[in-house]
């Protein structure tokens, strides 16, 4: 679990008299372990306990983060790749076989199909010899390079197909499969998973309509990831939100609109709803 201070992330936060409500986040429970696991998920060295500062300090040195050149760099030079092979595979497969007056929107179709499928291709290249690491991410750190790699795939590519209403959501389960999410059999999602690596679903469970799922924390100058797990048999109600480092046992159910925050532990068949979440039976 983590103790949010700031203002802006309220469902964390436990306002006391000592606390401003502008300050940092902190972990509430450091170098917690999942059940059965024996890894921590944030080392107890990642954040240095510290009293909460005066509110200009706090804006003097809390920015965000910006994604620098060499990550974009490396990104528009795999996307040129998966553009150039593309329209080389479309004209290679298709260019000769006559579709009539239909042939402009066959080839465009076509090039844009192969795109995406050599943007994939790439993508898993890159997380493939780079993966995604639970934990805290520091300032100018390879991580760092990694994840903003990976988060510009996503900026610039994926998320016209994750958000989108137009892919039906069967074919939306092997897209987010081929992105690295870990579907297991009969699991769907009407949702969005904004990180797929780090989302793994049980058999036979379903995320519901414009339900968001994501184990990414960007808040000011802090940066960390942390897994979703979610069992079998479980149901995520439509527009829930669930933050980084949640497991959701088998048979619970997420009620609509539901808030479920960071680090929370939901046990089988439970059911949780609320802003924040909380357990109802």
């Amino acid at each position: 679990m983590w103790r949010g201070v700031s203002g802006q992330a309220a469902t964390d936060v436990q306002t006391t008299s000592s606390l401003s409500a502008r300050t940092t986040l902190l972990p509430h429970r450091v170098g917690h372990t999942r059940p059965g696991k024996n890894t921590a998920v944030f080392s107890p060295s990642a954040y240095a306990p510290r009293l909460p500062l005066p509110i200009h300090q706090v804006r003097t040195f809390r920015r965000m983060r910006k994604i620098s050149l060499a990550p974009i760099a490396v990104f528009s030079t795999l996307l040129l790749v998966a553009m150039t092979s593309s329209v080389a595979s479309t004209a290679w497969l298709l260019g000769r076989i006559p579709f009539g007056d239909f042939r402009g929107i066959v080839l465009v179709f076509g090039a844009v199909v192969m795109f995406y499928v050599y943007s994939i291709v790439l993508y898993r290249l890159v997380l493939l010899i780079s993966p995604l690491r639970e934990g805290v991410i520091d300032f100018g750190s390879r991580e760092e390079f990694v994840f903003h790699v990976y988060e510009l795939f996503f900026l610039v590519l994926f998320f016209s197909l994750t958000r989108t209403r137009f892919v039906p959501v069967p074919l939306m389960r092997w897209i987010y499969i081929a992105l690295g999410a870990r579907l297991g059999d009969n699991s769907f999602s009407g949702g969005t998973l904004l990180d797929p690596p780090l989302t793994e679903v049980g058999d036979n469970s379903i995320i519901g309509h414009d339900a968001i799922l994501f184990c990414h924390v960007i808040e000011a100058d802090k940066l960390a990831l942390a897994k979703i797990h979610i069992g079998s048999n479980v149901t995520i109600g439509a527009r829930a939100v669930i933050m980084p480092d949640v497991d959701i046992g088998d048979g619970a159910i997420v009620a609509v609109n539901a808030v479920v925050t960071k680090g929370t532990r939901i046990g089988p068949g439970e059911r949780w709803a609320g802003i924040p979440a909380r357990r109802i039976s």
